[in-house]
């Protein structure tokens, strides 16, 4: 059986690959690494906890009242959002006429909300929309793994956050998953039709994707731990 090093010294055409891979992958890293440089990355998370549940109007002896209102439910979600990026992220980052600011779902009612964090020096602000179902989100600026938490409560089961942010990427779950490089290297093939796909993939693209993302996994688990959610938001 030939051996492995036999192999490469009879076809050294194989040695050009390999060296061109590595190049790839080494100069990938370096892209990543230096974008990453000069990034601000505005990421978010939303956990709901229901307090009073809709069934509760079953029980006509009882009667919840907000404001001087009935309700029959009510929802607090704590919301936060941060920078992972290591460029800060200003309030003038985003667009005037689609601020950053939480939403509550059609046809649910914006009770209150409140600051559950926020450092002082971030300067954040917040104001209650109840007419619209918005909190308006205010702040000087949030660096690196800083940013805020709010509770929100409101009816109906859900609330999601808008803004337009410019110059940067735009608003994202924050997640730790390495699936982030997978997609943006299979993203433009997803687009052919599948044979084509599978035809490109298997003969062209396939060693490349293999050196490419294994280097990207691993700058992208070395950048992890910073884009875990911090603790002092309070919503693992």
């Amino acid at each position: 059986m030939i051996s492995y090093l036999e192999l490469l010294n009879k076809a050294p055409w194989l040695n050009a690959i390999f060296l061109l891979l590595a190049v790839g992958s080494i100069a990938v890293s370096v892209v990543l690494y230096r974008r990453n440089l000069h990034e601000r990355r505005p990421v978010y998370k939303i956990r709901s906890f229901p307090l009073i549940r809709s069934r509760v109007k079953d029980l006509k002896s009882l009667e919840i009242r907000h404001d001087g209102k009935p309700i029959s439910e009510l929802t607090m979600s704590r919301v936060a959002f941060w920078n992972t990026g290591r460029e800060p992220i200003r309030a003038m980052d985003f667009a005037q006429k689609d601020r950053l600011r939480v939403v509550v779902s059609d046809g649910a009612a914006l009770l209150d909300a409140n600051v559950a964090y926020a450092s002082a020096v971030n300067n954040v602000e917040i104001s209650i929309e109840q007419a619209n179902g918005e909190v308006l989100i205010g702040f000087e600026y949030l660096a690196r793994n800083e940013g805020l938490a709010l509770n929100v409560y409101h009816t109906g089961s859900a609330v999601s956050i808008h803004g337009t942010f410019v110059g940067s990427t735009p608003i994202a779950e924050a997640s730790d998953s390495t699936e982030y490089y997978t997609n943006k290297l299979l993203g433009p093939l997803a687009k052919l039709r599948p044979v084509w796909f599978a035809a490109t993939l298997t003969v062209i693209f396939l060693p490349v994707l293999v050196a490419l993302t294994g280097a990207a996994s691993v700058l992208d688990g070395l950048s992890s731990p910073f884009r875990r959610i911090p603790k002092k938001f309070g919503i693992q």
